[in-house]
């Protein structure tokens, strides 16, 4: 870095702690990721039932589907998996679900819809085990 070529190591920031990143743009990566199993290991397999890409929602303008799932991410305060479970446990545990739903191929619908009911109950109780140590 700079004229003495000093090697600076890499630093993972989130990006609520960037200063002048809209709390969409949040939204939408957090998304994205949900979707292509990032945050929740239960949700990879759902990617391959998807009919668009996960991309998609950071790629497009926010209409239709990517923005009823950003919305509803972003009216909950969600942007963790841990924001997420809490809000499954406390709050609503079908809450994305009817969401998913649209973003479902119609022939995987069933798979999809257990491999969600599965990850929400999973996550359910790692919150609410998560909880009881505290």
């Amino acid at each position: 870095f700079g004229e003495h070529g000093w090697d600076l190591g890499t630093v993972a920031v989130g990006l609520r702690e960037c200063q002048g990143v809209p709390a969409d743009e949040i939204h939408r990566w957090f998304a994205r990721f949900l979707l292509e199993g990032k945050v929740l290991t239960g949700l990879q397999n759902l990617t391959a039932k998807l009919n668009d890409a996960p991309a998609i929602i950071t790629r497009k303008a926010a209409a239709g589907k990517v923005a009823l799932l950003v919305a509803a991410l972003g009216e909950a305060g969600i942007d963790s998996a841990n924001t997420l479970r809490r809000h499954w446990a406390e709050v609503n545990d079908k809450f994305l679900m009817s969401i998913v739903k649209k973003w479902t191929k119609k022939e995987h619908m069933k798979d999809a819809k257990q491999i969600w009911i599965n990850t929400v109950k999973d996550n359910v109780k790692i919150w609410n085990e998560t909880k009881a140590l505290v």
